[in-house]
């Protein structure tokens, strides 16, 4: 799922490539998804883990093109020291989990 704990969602806000309605109608952290499926009856077998933080290159290269180098760069440089210290802070959120 979409992660609501995202770097880029936190950075890139309403331009977020993951506000996707209805597709992404809801947005969770580790601990609201493994509560929700604790609720409903499923236990964790791995994770939490993020992932998906190679749109960043493809963003810059697009930013590049529209809004110029020096402005492509700075949103870039922002997102890598954002997601360097930010261990959860990937696009997506997995949990594998079982029927408890």
């Amino acid at each position: 799922v979409p992660n609501g704990a995202a770097v880029r969602l936190h950075l890139e806000r309403t331009g977020w490539v993951h506000l996707s309605p209805p597709l992404h109608y809801w947005f969770f952290d580790a601990d609201s998804l493994t509560r929700l499926l604790d609720a409903h009856g499923l236990r964790p077998v791995r994770g939490p883990r993020t992932t998906t933080r190679h749109h960043a290159l493809r963003e810059w290269i697009t930013g590049c093109r529209t809004h110029g180098v020096v402005r492509a760069t700075a949103t870039l440089t922002r997102f890598l020291r954002a997601s360097l210290t930010s261990a959860d802070g990937g696009d997506v959120l997995r949990i594998e989990a079982v029927r408890a």
